[in-house]
Order: structure tokens, then C-alpha cells, then sequence
């Protein structure tokens, strides 16, 4: 489903602090999202040739507020600021994300409010990175 809203319109965040790069699709209870991996994407790490995985804790949180976002915009009401609480498992399978890498994330809800079970994947190389519950 194409979203009439840019990504900017849906987080409230300074522009240099967005870290999502598209709105992919969105449901009615969850949200995928894409992230380049460029030199200019935030975090990036010229000696480490791309960004720090812990990063993706942040992908993910944004994502999350992304899907509030749209829940927010489709029932015409002000976006307001949220904040993530705190994170129960995080696995890193690598230490950084690649330069040119294409990541999507993914965000399904898991049965309660604030509850989300998220996962990154590199397009390109088809694999799980991430996992976060």
C-alpha cells in the first residue's frame, strides 16, 4: 500500500535525526520500513565501512513510530513525541551495517499495546541481522 505521508511528515524528530529512509507498507498492525546505508546516513563509520549495529536498536524504535505515525495521520490527530522504554532481547549477528547495504525493518505487533517483536534484513544479501523482542 503506497502511504501519502513522507517519512519526515510521520516522526517527530529533528531531520538529522530520522534514520528511516522509506515508508514501505503498513497494516493494521504492522509497519515495514527500508534504511540505506550510505556515508551520509547518520552514524556512519568510515573505519568501520558502515554503521554500528547497535544502531539498529534505534531503526527499530523509529519504525515503531513510524506505524504510530500512521495510525495517527489516518485518524486526523497530532503526532506527538514517544519514547522507547526499554528492550528486552537484542541479538546482533554482525557488527555493522555495510556501506551500500538496503535494510528493512519490520515490525509486527505482538498481541499488546507497546509490545512489538522487530527484526532488520539486508535486502542484498537476504539475511537476518537483527532480532529484537
Amino acid at each position: 500500500m503506497d502511504l501519502p505521508w513522507l517519512v519526515e511528515e510521520l516522526l517527530p524528530h529533528s531531520r538529522s535525526m530520522v534514520l528511516i529512509d522509506d515508508a514501505i507498507e503498513a497494516g493494521a498492525d504492522w509497519v515495514l520500513a527500508g534504511v540505506r546505508i550510505g556515508e551520509d546516513s547518520p552514524f556512519y563509520d568510515p573505519e568501520l565501512g558502515g554503521v554500528p549495529s547497535w544502531v539498529g536498536i534505534e531503526y527499530m524504535a523509529q519504525t515503531v513510530a513510524l506505524f504510530s505515525g500512521i495510525q495517527t495521520k489516518r485518524a486526523a490527530r497530532e503526532i506527538k513525541v514517544g519514547l522507547l522504554v526499554g528492550v528486552r532481547r537484542y541479538q546482533a549477528e554482525t557488527v555493522r551495517f555495510p556501506l551500500g547495504a538496503y535494510l528493512r525493518t519490520g515490525q509486527p505487533r505482538n498481541g499488546t499495546i507497546g509490545r512489538w517483536r522487530s527484526s532488520i534484513a539486508n535486502l542484498a544479501a537476504t539475511s537476518r541481522w537483527l532480532r529484537g523482542a
